[in-house]
């Protein structure tokens, strides 16, 4: 906005949340003085209460769900909190030397927490990166390294092997609209055409849940699933199961004498998703679309037939081991994650008293642990725990 005259003055130590997204934990400490959308509500805590405190009280499930029961809307992802309805809320208000006790437990434990994590993240980062480097050289280079190369004629394709074809999409691909009369068939979820589990949720399906799945599009095993909406952000792949999908994707079917699967990895390979998201359009990335004529129009390696089924076995094999060791760490990083959430739980709302041990924390090792929360991908709830972005909002309202 360009008038600043409706913003609200923060000042640091103020606590302030966003009256949209507070159902998601949308609340934070200001950390500088400064100005915040008229999206937010700010508050000053009263010279006894930790700020920091209450926010990670606010936080928990428990008062997430008495957030939510408090909040006004149409439909739930619109609901907004306003202050009347907030300070009605029932808070327990511990003496102020044990609140500054329990963020002083909260930040070295959390901190030695998310440092864990992490460092799992970063190590599934590696070994996503060598899965990605095996699939990319097979499906754009072959498996046999003595074979010669040709120029393909593409610029961002480059050098492929001499008895390749390129093909465009169109060619191979057939978009079928089969749609469901009764909606009784399966609703199929991400992992079962990306190969990849969103953190989220195992049921997750990029869309929300309509009360009737009749209109539905119809998928059959080995149909490559497309959703047009973030196929730039990976969001496609060969279907491993029948079932249905919402009309915001389209379904294509795969050519006679070619495997589906080796259009699965080429599709899913770095090189094609930066083709895939320069043939999406859209005002901003996040509303980038990838329409059938875009992906008709996109060039595509076709090897012979029984080199696509060898690429598919070797790239199986190869990374079987990537993928068992990545899907290990995530659930180890899942496992801290729930632990890090039950603690903070049962430490503010005293199941847990920590006042003993916060007193043996060094007062330096407690400064040198001390760390923000960070905004992990998809983590909405344990964002921004002692910063307050305060960037306008207004868009969103």
């Amino acid at each position: 906005m360009s008038d600043f005259a409706k913003y609200k003055r923060a000042a640091r130590g103020d606590i302030a949340y966003n009256t949209m997204r507070m159902w998601q934990g949308a609340i934070g400490v200001t950390p500088v003085d400064g100005l915040a959308s008229p999206a937010y509500v700010v508050a000053r805590p009263f010279k006894e209460v930790e700020a920091r405190y209450f926010v990670r009280l606010f936080r928990t499930d428990a008062y997430l769900g008495e957030i939510d029961a408090c909040s006004r809307g149409i439909v739930k992802d619109r609901n907004r909190l306003y202050w009347d309805q907030f300070k009605q809320i029932a808070t327990p208000c511990p003496p102020s030397l044990e609140q500054a006790a329990i963020v002083q437990f909260l930040d070295w434990a959390t901190g030695r927490l998310d440092r864990a994590i992490r460092a799992k993240q970063e190590v599934i980062a590696l070994l996503d990166e060598q899965k990605q480097a095996i699939i990319q050289h097979a499906v754009t280079h072959g498996l046999d390294p003595s074979v010669p190369l040709k120029p393909s004629g593409i610029p961002w394709l480059g050098d492929i092997p001499q008895h390749w074809e390129v093909r465009r999409a169109k060619l191979v691909l057939r978009e079928t609209d089969s749609r469901s009369s009764t909606g009784a068939e399966s609703l199929l979820r991400v992992s079962q055409y990306t190969g990849v589990t969103p953190r989220a949720s195992e049921d997750s399906t990029g869309m929300p849940r309509a009360r009737s799945l009749v209109g539905y599009k119809l998928v059959s095993e080995g149909d490559l699933v497309v959703n047009i909406m973030i196929a730039w952000n990976g969001s496609l792949g060969t279907s491993r199961y029948a079932g249905l999908v919402s009309p915001a994707y389209c379904v294509y079917r795969i050519s006679a004498r070619q495997n589906s699967w080796y259009f699965h990895h080429l599709l899913r390979s770095k090189l094609y998703g930066a083709r895939i998201k320069q043939a999406s359009t859209g005002v901003i990335e996040s509303r980038l679309r990838l329409y059938s004529d875009a992906l008709g129009c996109i060039e595509m390696l076709i090897p012979p037939y029984n080199e696509q089924c060898k690429i598919v076995d070797r790239i199986e094999s190869e990374s079987s081991g990537l993928i068992y060791a990545v899907s290990r760490l995530e659930r180890e990083v899942e496992l801290l994650r729930e632990y890090r959430t039950r603690l903070v739980a049962d430490v503010v709302t005293g199941k847990l008293d920590v006042r003993e041990a916060a007193a043996l924390l060094p007062d330096e090792d407690c400064a040198a642990d001390r760390v923000h929360e960070e905004a992990e991908p998809g983590d909405d709830v344990n964002a921004l725990d002692d910063d307050l972005d305060l960037v306008p909002e207004e868009a969103e309202a």
